[in-house]
């Protein structure tokens, strides 16, 4: 089997990566051991070859120097906390020195991962199409199995369990049963479809793509961005919704500052789908639900189930920026602000106790300089965008471009409310958008790729 059909396998299995694990005292996800088998072998095949050499393209560039820092401050970090002979043992993760160790291993993995997916697609575009063509197949199969496993709940199915998914309970936390299909939960759920909304809705509205197989037909394009739209709301994710409204503001800038008539065909699929929504509302009479799980979340001032989630994260983000001005330059440690937070603060959350939001987490543990590194991946990243959109006319890549680019967009949004950015999934994406952007510019350029 050759090296690329491996890594589509991984690719496919990824969504599963909360399902498919095994207990190591820390748990292990069958994809990660997956990957470091296709490290040794690739490796080994380039040893054998005379060249053993990682290169990667420049984008990547800032992700390695923020790795360093952040390898630099977190050693700073554990010989801070030496002192602090107060501080109990970790117990999801064994010790003080482990939980920072487990950070930095899930952050090198996951730029390896990247750069590996930027270099498998960036030599031409149908590399581009066929990852995001697996990554759809496989989002189309957790979205059916998400609403299965909800549904089931309801009409008394007999649940299918993935190994490591025998709960039964679906409501973390809130009042209603929540979708989280194969994830830990709903706001992984919802942060990994905002990644991949986007490119269903290029190829559903922009272009016909060629080389998508099972989505070139436009009916089954609209039942897959239906069903991830449909998983979206019932994740009733915040994050995920707010990430949603802004992706696609961000698409229909984009697309009608190209293509005049777009607006219209965005206008009219934003108007079918609200109308799709209310018809449904109607007939289920959600209304209460609806005013309950949106308007009550988002604008109430009274404590209740609905709102103790949004109150808790305006709390824990303050408590980060607070930990940032007390220790601006080095930050406290990359995975160290829980137990900061905790100790320090006061604030008894538990020592995995996060921000909610992933650039005031970084600006606690890595200080201003560690953050101003992770966003200068992203600026540069933009402007390549940008640039490569500019030079470009109505065609596939135009759209391609457009639906990468808005997937990214709408990845950060939601980091804005989100607990993690270790998430595999996310950095599948900017390997994707990094490698089809090498792959776009080497063809504006005149290059042959």
């Amino acid at each position: 089997m050759k090296l690329r059909s491996i890594f589509s396998i991984i690719l496919f299995f990824l969504p599963f990566a909360y399902a498919l694990v095994i207990d190591l005292k820390v748990p292990v996800k069958i994809y990660e051991l997956a990957f470091l088998l296709f490290l040794f072998f690739w490796f080994t095949h380039k040893f054998l070859q005379g060249e053993a050499k990682l290169d990667y393209d420049r984008g990547f560039r800032p992700l390695i120097y923020f790795f360093i820092w952040a390898l630099f401050v977190t050693m700073i970090g554990y010989l801070s906390l030496l002192k602090f002979n107060s501080f109990p043992e970790w117990v999801a993760r064994g010790s003080i020195f482990l939980n920072p160790a487990i950070e930095l291993a899930y952050f090198l993995l996951n730029i390896l991962l990247a750069i590996f997916i930027a270099k498998l697609v960036e030599r031409n575009k149908d590399d581009v199409k066929a990852a995001i063509y697996i990554l759809m197949l496989s989002n189309l199969l957790v979205c059916i199995y998400g609403m299965y496993l909800l549904l089931g709940q309801y009409l008394h199915f007999p649940v299918i369990a993935l190994p490591t998914m025998n709960e039964a309970r679906l409501d973390f936390g809130f009042v209603l049963p929540r979708m989280a299909a194969t994830f830990k939960e709903p706001n992984f759920f919802a942060g990994y479809l905002n990644g991949l909304i986007p490119l269903s809705i290029s190829l559903l509205i922009c272009y016909k793509l060629k080389g998508f197989s099972l989505f070139n037909n436009k009916i089954m394009l609209f039942f897959l961005l239906s069903i991830q739209l449909l998983a979206l709301v019932l994740s009733f994710s915040t994050a995920g919704i707010i990430a949603f409204v802004f992706g696609i503001c961000f698409f229909a800038l984009l697309a009608g500052a190209k293509i005049k008539t777009i607006r219209l065909k965005i206008a009219g699929l934003v108007i079918l789908l609200i109308a799709l929504g209310y018809i449904l509302i109607q007939i289920f009479d959600l209304g209460n639900i609806v005013n309950m799980v949106v308007f009550d979340k988002i604008f109430s001032t009274a404590v209740n189930p609905i709102t103790h989630s949004r109150i808790e994260r305006t709390e824990q983000a303050w408590g980060a920026l607070t930990l940032f001005m007390s220790h601006p330059v080095l930050g406290v440690g990359l995975g160290n602000f829980g137990l900061y937070f905790d100790q320090v603060l006061g604030i008894k959350y538990g020592f995995e106790a996060t921000a909610n939001n992933v650039f005031a987490e970084l600006l606690a543990e890595t200080g201003l300089i560690g953050l101003a590194l992770f966003l200068w991946f992203y600026l540069s990243m933009f402007k390549r965008f940008y640039l490569a959109y500019r030079r470009l006319s109505v065609g596939e890549d135009l759209f391609l471009l457009i639906g990468i680019w808005t997937a990214v967009f709408a990845i950060l949004v939601s980091w804005n409310f989100f607990p993690s950015y270790s998430l595999s999934f996310f950095w599948v994406i900017f390997g994707l958008a990094i490698g089809y952007l090498r792959s776009l510019e080497d063809k504006l350029n005149g290059g042959n790729k």
